[in-house]
């Protein structure tokens, strides 16, 4: 790890104060684990507020499996993933892929993190799905399901869940949203 640069006016090189900011031109501000950016000092809190803290930011990529069949080819293995705070934004295109046995509901499992269940039950996880031709139904997207790492397609004008097509040449692109255990 290099650390800043001590100058000889006893500051830190590429780090300025002024006018109550800080700015830092050279490196990057690194906060030690379970630390991070606090909010606390805001007028109003909404009511029911539980943090003011955001300390954690990553992107990457994860591995889905498509679940609701035997899939005998897939078009892409990795689709990619936001996460701040808790807060989880994931994509997904999976283009010129064969179905070649669909069975049971059609999921794509193996997200990058497991979804928060609230106590309630009440929390809902959603995804949308555009270009869509290796799922029935006329689905649009569908559920993140709570305690879980699995996205469930529903068929468009109903709460069913609804199956993969079998055949060649499948495609669909996923984006959803959830929350963090």
């Amino acid at each position: 790890m290099s650390r800043a640069r001590d100058r000889a006016d006893g500051g830190l090189a590429g780090v300025t104060t002024g006018s109550g900011n800080v700015t830092i031109t050279d490196g990057n501000l690194i906060l030690d684990g379970g630390n991070g950016i606090d909010f606390s000092d805001q007028a109003s809190p909404a009511a029911g507020m539980t943090s003011e803290l955001l300390d954690s930011y990553e992107e990457g990529t994860w591995t889905p499996t498509i679940s609701g069949g035997s899939a005998s080819s897939v078009g892409h293995a990795t689709a990619q993933y936001i996460k701040i705070g808790s807060f989880v934004y994931v994509a997904y295109n999976n283009a010129g892929w064969t179905m070649a046995s669909a069975t049971g509901s059609a999921k794509i499992t193996g997200l990058p993190f497991t979804v928060f269940t609230e106590a309630s039950g009440q929390m809902f996880h959603l995804f949308t799905c555009n270009h869509n031709t290796a799922v029935d139904g006329g689905t649009t997207g569908g559920h993140i399901s709570p305690g879980t790492t699995e996205m469930t397609f529903l068929d468009a004008a109903a709460t069913s869940h609804a199956t993969y097509i079998n055949g060649s040449s499948k495609y669909f692109m996923v984006a959803g949203w959830y929350i963090a255990a």
